[in-house]
């Protein structure tokens, strides 16, 4: 396989692990892709998840805790994120 095939093979897998998580806590897991003019312009695009984060917190006004989770990792443990908090 190559180095894309298997980087896509692994992002795909995380984002599985992630969703089985969200879903096995009762989380909404969203997956957004920064769009320049939008999230991040004139800067990096590490400044999307920023923007990302307080636009999707905004949207839900009843949401207490927001968590950002790159494309290539995943969450290991099976305790729920708001006890983290």
């Amino acid at each position: 396989a190559s180095i894309a095939e298997s980087s896509f093979s692994f992002y795909a897998a995380a984002r599985h692990v992630n969703q089985l998580y969200a879903a096995e806590h009762g989380y909404n897991l969203t997956y957004v892709r920064p769009i320049p003019e939008k999230h991040y312009p004139g800067r990096k695009v590490g400044w999307a998840k920023v923007r990302i984060v307080i636009d999707e917190l905004t949207a839900r006004p009843d949401c207490d805790l927001g968590v950002s989770v790159d494309t290539d990792a995943f969450l290991r443990s099976s305790e729920s994120i708001g006890g983290w908090a």
